[in-house]
């Protein structure tokens, strides 16, 4: 039997073999895990660069007619890409986080700046609500519909102080949320509030099918929900890049056919989505003329223009974009026009149509659904000039 027991050279052999494919396999298991970590690398950061870039709906006027000449425009917008971060605020949800540029500037409080030639304590006060429109998406600080019509009411009329509460998609709920805020903590109560709504209110009911609810509530609500649940050891994931994309991805997939599945029972209910939209804004009126009595201030409000509402003659570019939103949101042409005509059915002093303000334009003027150039902001700060002066002596009366 001692025949048959290895040598120690042949000990020494098998052990120098086995050596070698424990270290080749230790090799191979390096790379291939060097390799899983590099491509883990390489797909979160081409992940977070995906992230990074805007998105198309977020930029809708960057390549409108108005900037092509405008040396300025692509400065412009790379601020406001940067300027777009929200931040969480109680009650209203979102505003836009603090940003100081060159053509943009918001303060610590989410308020853009308006440019007033006077904001002395002589000068009347105006307070101005409304979404993306009136914040001036495409205007630098100086185009803006209130700077525009803080310039020209005091060449007008006097010195006035106007400062711009309107945020990003914020339905008149919020605005209406915002003006109680804003009366609980100011030393001096305006002399005039006006709203520029409409668009923001009717998209809201268009998308979730329902009155008094906010941009994005489905999500948002996912999101407080899902907080509430025991975290999962690998929760740490959905912090990355790499899960957020993926999760933007299925989003958006699931939001198309949602869309798609939905697109004919909003059609069938569009006179319903526009009386409760019609309903819900005048209740909230109601609440605004309360604190009116209250705290003593007139109030107007100025359903926008948008390429959905009133008779513009509209240029190639803008009946390309409302084809589009016909074909990606079917029904919503037609529940705004709804939603316009049931407003206005009933006339009311505080609630003004100024849709029409383009039937005479024929310039390439909206850059989107509702927003339009700073040459359209001037358009319309003087219509609203000229209904405050003509409405303000009615409107006084009142109190």
């Amino acid at each position: 039997m001692n025949s048959l027991a290895p040598s120690p050279g042949e000990v020494q052999n098998r052990s120098s073999a086995t050596s070698t494919r424990f270290g080749r396999m230790a090799i191979q298991l390096s790379i291939s895990v060097s390799v899983l970590i590099f491509l883990l690398i390489a797909t979160e950061l081409i992940a977070g660069t995906l992230l990074s870039i805007p998105r198309e709906t977020e930029n809708a006027g960057k390549d409108h007619s108005y900037y092509r000449d405008k040396p300025w425009a692509a400065e412009y917008f790379r601020e406001f890409d940067l300027a777009r971060r929200q931040q969480y605020l109680p009650y209203v949800v979102w505003r836009r986080a603090p940003f100081a540029g060159k053509y943009i500037h918001v303060d610590e409080n989410g308020i853009r700046r308006t440019v007033n030639p006077d904001c002395s304590p002589k000068a009347n006060q105006i307070w101005a609500f409304g979404a993306s429109t009136l914040w001036g998406t495409g205007a630098s600080d100086e185009e803006t519909i209130t700077s525009i019509l803080s310039k020209e009411y005091a060449q007008a009329i006097g010195p006035v102080c106007i400062t711009n509460f309107a945020e990003g998609a914020w339905v008149s709920t919020q605005n209406v949320l915002q003006l109680e805020l804003a009366l609980k903590r100011a030393t001096r109560p305006p002399d005039l509030v006006f709203f520029y709504d409409g668009l923001a209110d009717v998209i809201a009911v268009y998308g979730n099918g329902n009155a008094d609810g906010h941009f994005a509530e489905a999500k948002i609500g996912s999101r407080l929900e899902a907080g509430q649940k025991r975290p999962s050891r690998f929760a740490y994931l959905k912090e990355t890049a790499t899960w957020r994309w993926i999760e933007l991805v299925m989003n958006e997939v699931a939001t198309s056919k949602v869309n798609n599945t939905t697109a004919s029972k909003r059609s069938r209910n569009l006179d319903n989505l526009a009386n409760l939209t019609v309903e819900n804004y005048r209740a909230n009126m109601k609440v605004v003329d309360a604190l009116s009595n209250s705290y003593g201030f007139r109030y107007i409000s100025f359903w926008e223009p948008m390429v959905l509402s009133g008779n513009k003659p509209l240029s190639d570019p803008e009946r390309r974009m409302l084809a589009e939103i016909q074909k990606s949101t079917p029904g919503l042409p037609e529940l705004c026009r709804k939603t316009y005509d049931l407003m206005f059915s009933v006339p009311d002093s505080h609630i003004v149509n100024i849709a029409d303000t383009f039937d005479h334009t024929e310039r390439d003027t909206y850059m989107a659904v509702g927003h339009i150039d700073p040459e359209g902001n001037r358009q319309v700060a003087l219509r609203i000039l000229e209904l405050i002066r003509k409405f303000g002596t009615e409107l006084a009366s009142k109190h």
